[in-house]
């Protein structure tokens, strides 16, 4: 029984990262519901995310088909709501050193990466880095704006998604309301954006 629970939670686990990983795939847009959409995916994933332990849990195409043709309400509807988001972001060029404190592959925990925001908002931020970053799990934040006071915030992020960009990587951070989240609310307008 509880190797069953174990089991079945441990597929809902892969299920939603494998979500993620199409969510974040470059291509999706261009082959989302043809005929190659799950050849192109596999190839994809065999190419750029072959060290995620859910990748290496696939042998076949047949395997990303299934996974496709199971999902393909959840698949088809995250088009709509892909961008979605609490309030509008802002263009910025601050630095943030991104820690990764969980991932589901361990090789990524402990990993840092000074990344450069492309863009930002209250409850998010989309950052450039040089390193690749898990798609899953939870990263520490350390914002520091430029500017008097000198300003530090510590803040915890859920990463959404990650994709190539030339030279290195796009992603995505949700923040979460956690640790200086209060201050960095009632911040937020002043110190990031009246400029």
């Amino acid at each position: 029984m509880i190797s069953s629970m174990i089991n079945h939670e441990q597929a809902v686990r892969d299920n939603l990262q494998m979500l993620k990983l199409h969510l974040g795939w470059p291509d999706r847009d261009k082959h989302m519901g043809r005929p190659d959409e799950g050849l192109f995916f596999y190839d994809w994933l065999q190419r750029e995310r072959a060290q995620a332990a859910v990748v290496q849990k696939i042998r076949r195409v047949e395997d990303v088909v299934a996974f496709i043709v199971a999902n393909r309400v959840v698949l088809g509807r995250s088009v709509e709501v892909r961008n979605a988001r609490r309030e509008s972001r802002h263009e910025t060029n601050l630095q943030v050193l991104v820690n990764v404190s969980e991932a589901s592959d361990a090789d990524f925990v402990g990993l840092s990466s000074r990344c450069i925001t492309i863009d930002l908002g209250l409850h998010g931020m989309r950052v450039r880095s040089e390193k690749r970053l898990p798609e899953d799990g939870k990263f520490r934040l350390t914002v520091a704006p430029v500017g008097f006071p000198i300003t530090i915030y510590d803040l915890v992020g859920d990463p959404r998604w990650v994709t190539n960009d030339e030279g290195g990587y796009q992603m995505g951070i949700q923040i979460a309301e956690l640790d200086d989240w209060e201050r960095w609310q009632a911040e937020f307008d002043t110190r990031f954006l009246r400029r």
